[in-house]
């Protein structure tokens, strides 16, 4: 075990540690700005600060160390600070300040990746199966596409596959929801992000 842990001595440690309170007040002071943008101003600050894939038209590099500051919800951004609070109070006292913020910058940028790298995966298994659809557009290719989908879509546009879906199943020889499946295809392959 490392000499710096065995030495820890709980009681000592700062209820909130320094580091930790810095981050704590940008999260929360980032959150509330981004709901009053929202509210007053009609503007999303999380497509401007959040995480898009490099292939994506919102995307900027400045979103690989923003998007550790930005979060979807009220119990999103608790349940970070409260996890935050929890472990990384422990890991200043034992690393420093120094050491600590170089682990979170660090780990949200391993996470960036990671996220953008499956996002890729996603994309392409997407990106294939739009081309398989759109040459032989039938509703067995249509059930393939959907399922490339899923986790892939947001879940307003999942529904609106699952509804075209189960109408294409009653009337499989159908022209019109071949068409519109062909439409609503084509129209998100150009729209994602």
């Amino acid at each position: 075990m490392d000499e710096r842990l065995r030495r820890v001595n709980l009681r000592s440690m700062p209820l909130i540690p320094p580091g930790i309170r810095f981050l704590l007040i940008a999260n929360a002071a980032l959150f509330l700005l981004t709901l009053a943008a929202k509210a007053l101003l009609d503007f999303q600050l999380i497509a401007y600060l959040g995480l898009y894939h490099p292939t994506s038209e919102k995307f900027g590099y400045h979103q690989f160390i923003s998007h550790l500051f930005m979060h979807g919800s009220g119990l999103h951004i608790f349940m970070n600070m409260f996890i935050l609070w929890m472990f990384g109070g422990i890991l200043e006292h034992v690393w420093g300040l120094r050491k600590f913020m170089l682990f979170f910058v660090l780990t949200g940028l391993g996470a960036a990746l990671i996220h953008n790298g499956v996002r890729t995966i996603q994309i392409n298994q997407l990106e294939t199966a739009t081309q398989a659809y759109l040459q032989d557009p039938s509703l067995e290719r249509f059930k393939q596409y959907q399922s490339a989908e899923i986790g892939a879509v947001p879940r307003s546009f999942q529904k609106r596959l699952d509804e075209l879906t189960e109408e294409w199943k009653a009337k499989p020889e159908s022209q019109q929801l071949r068409e519109r499946s062909k439409m609503l295809v084509k129209d998100y392959k150009y729209r994602r992000d």
